[in-house]
């Protein structure tokens, strides 16, 4: 039985507007419309549009310096809001 040394596997740089979703639990028309808004920025690749996770961590943590006075993270729903706005917006709490 042959074993993978986990050094030697590719590293992915970028992620797919799935992928992204995903890790952000949150769905794919969510993360259109903050790509939409400029909230997160994207890299695009022969016409497809990817993620860099570094720029999803950043996003997060501009989000997290925004908290409510209730200790969660607010992020925003619609283009039409910014991170820190409160109204329409998904939190999560910090548990």
């Amino acid at each position: 039985m042959s074993t993978t040394d986990p050094a030697a596997a590719p590293i992915r740089l970028l992620l797919s507007s799935r992928e992204a979703a995903a890790a952000l639990s949150i769905s794919l028309r969510t993360l259109d419309r903050w790509r939409d808004a400029g909230l997160v920025p994207v890299v695009r690749v022969r016409g497809r549009v990817l993620f860099d996770p570094r720029d999803l961590v950043e996003m997060i943590d501009r989000a997290k310096s925004e908290t409510n006075k209730k200790g969660a993270v607010e992020m925003p729903v619609s283009p039409r809001q910014e991170l820190g706005t409160h109204e329409h917006s998904t939190t999560f709490d910090r548990r």
